[in-house]
């Protein structure tokens, strides 16, 4: 044997030796997080239980409706879950088992879906705050939902409630009507002196709200009668209705006392040449004088 062939055989002898001692891949210390999609929690490789983030997320609800505080765990075997409000610093729950005298609250859990949910009843402003979820793991497991209660209302954009408005006929009458709150409502209907107005010909259209936005709802209508004014009501099925009062005038008529600032005129397009024909009577006006005359 060389010299050459017994270094070789040497270094391979090392090399398996070293492979043979050293301690195995510990696969617990892999992360625990997806990247690129933060607040997501990713499942332990060994099954350890973990809060699901984007399934327990902070909600909003309207003043007097039921309120739904969720906790989503994953691999709870044999593991239990409490809810606890931070504001007293008050035990709530404790598994299936209600630690506080409130006959409006109550747990409800999904264990095929690993949800373990907080219901409020007739929610009031008092109830607003942060509540938090915990896993007795060890470390403990925990996560924080916060609770924020709205009074809903609904307003017709640029009118208070009560208001009047004058309307030139043979115009357009668009309300826009803005429902805030944080459940959308089921229905939104329109009434002219308390008669429904039917949803035909695109009068009316409903946007519903989306990611905590209003819904919002367009009355179009076309103008052809004086006994189209009257009261015009919006009202929606999870708030209080709201209305204007509208007046149909001919010929810019307005009652005695009136002044013009308070016709709403909604005219097409023929108001445009009318304005183009004032201005060019201006320019005529100023120019004409200037011309010298002819001897």
């Amino acid at each position: 044997m060389g010299w050459s062939e017994g270094l070789a055989r040497g270094t391979l002898i090392t090399a398996l030796l070293i492979l043979t001692f050293l301690p195995p891949t510990d696969p617990s210390r892999r992360a625990t997080t997806r990247r690129g999609n933060p607040g997501v929690a990713a499942p332990s490789p060994r099954g350890d239980p973990y809060i699901d983030l984007a399934r327990s997320p902070n909600i909003s609800v309207s003043l007097g409706r039921t309120a739904v505080l969720r906790c989503r765990i994953v691999n709870t075997v044999k593991k239990t879950v409490s809810w606890l409000r931070h504001k007293d610093v008050n035990l709530l729950s404790v598994g299936r088992y209600l630690y506080t005298k409130d006959p409006r609250m109550k747990i409800m859990m999904d264990r095929g879906r690993g949800e373990w949910m907080l219901n409020i009843k007739d929610i009031r402003h008092t109830d607003a705050g942060a509540y938090e979820c915990q896993v007795n793991t060890n470390p403990l497991l925990k996560q924080t939902v916060g609770l924020t209660v709205v009074e809903p209302f609904t307003e017709i954009v640029g009118d208070s409630p009560g208001s009047t408005l004058y309307i030139d006929i043979r115009s357009v009458l668009n309300l826009t009507c803005i429902v805030h709150s944080p459940e959308v409502p089921a229905a939104i209907f329109w009434k002219h002196d308390g008669k429904l107005l039917q949803e035909e010909d695109e009068v009316i259209q409903t946007v519903a709200g989306q990611t905590g936005r209003p819904t919002k709802s367009f009355l179009s209508l076309p103008l052809t009668d004086t006994e189209q004014s009257g009261q015009y009501q919006c009202s929606p099925s999870n708030t209080q209705p709201v209305q204007v009062e509208v007046h149909i005038v001919q010929d810019k008529e307005l009652p005695v006392g009136q002044s013009e600032t308070v016709l709403q005129v909604s005219r097409v397009s023929s108001a445009v040449p009318t304005a183009t024909a004032s201005l060019a009577l201006l320019l005529l006006t100023l120019v004409l004088p200037l011309r010298k005359p002819r001897l």
